[in-house]
């Protein structure tokens, strides 16, 4: 626990050590993309969310609070609309009004915000969502 909070405060620290020309620069993430530090911030909230959730210590992704999870998806939708030869998509919570969509034609997948959440990131197959075409839903084509 001790190195939890200690990580946390070295990587606050940090952040608030920037100066203000620096937020406009742009680091390449381990995906390869290139995003502002800005975009460092939510991708630690995600890191922190999803694998508090790996721990499988009673954490869940309905445990995620909506507004995180929320920025948590859109953030991973993001990354996508970045990417090349990205299948078509449209995905579609139940219990808020998130929706995304890429491309289009792809099937429309539904379910709550936290399923889908959980789906996006690869941890769950997606059993408790729907989809607009025949047979299950599909293996979600994003990863964290």
């Amino acid at each position: 626990m001790a190195d939890v909070v200690a990580s946390a405060e070295r990587f606050d620290d940090a952040v608030r050590s920037l100066p203000g020309a620096a937020w406009s620069y742009e680091v390449r993430m381990r995906t390869g993309e290139l995003r502002t530090p800005e975009a460092l911030v939510s991708a630690r909230l995600r890191e922190l969310e999803v694998h508090h959730v790996d721990l499988a210590a009673g954490y869940r992704f309905a445990d995620v609070p909506p507004p995180t999870a929320r920025l948590i998806i859109d953030d991973l939708v993001g990354a996508q609309r970045r990417r090349e030869g990205v299948p078509p998509l449209r995905i579609e919570a139940t219990d808020t009004d998130l929706t995304h969509e890429l491309g289009t034609g792809g099937p429309t997948i539904k379910g709550t915000q936290a399923d889908l959440l959980g789906w996006l990131t690869g941890r769950t197959t997606g059993a408790t969502l729907t989809t607009s075409r025949p047979g299950p839903v599909p293996t979600a084509p994003y990863w964290i």
